[in-house]
């Protein structure tokens, strides 16, 4: 925008102004290389929604990652407990053919007859 400005300046007020380059505001030669001065000042100035977007996608991610934590310990944890149970009644059993309890002979007999 500040292009199109200069260039019409050069175009509207040199022809205004009987080519008087005093009567130039922008491009004027005592304002010094105003082009570089509105190129750097524009390369300084920061998108604030910017920082803030970078700054809420980082957290959102962040709870994306607690979240998928926290479901896979929950998964661990139901695995682990029905692994012991498991380990449990497997010790269980063992224990009862350890102790004759359980046979061939009694394997079909009902829970009352066996104890």
């Amino acid at each position: 925008m500040y292009y199109a400005f200069m260039k019409y300046e050069d175009i509207a007020v040199d022809y205004y102004s009987d080519c008087d380059v005093s009567k130039r505001t922008l491009t004027h030669p005592g304002v010094g290389d105003i082009k570089q001065k509105v190129v750097d000042a524009f390369n300084q100035v920061n998108n604030p929604y910017a920082d803030a977007y970078i700054w809420l996608k980082g957290e959102q991610l962040d709870m994306k990652g607690l979240l998928g934590a926290l479901i896979g310990r929950e998964t661990v944890m139901r695995s682990q407990m029905a692994m012991e149970q498991k380990r449990r009644d497997n010790q269980s059993e063992l224990d009862k053919l350890e102790m004759n309890k359980t046979s061939f002979k009694n394997f079909f007999k009902s829970k009352n007859s066996k104890d």
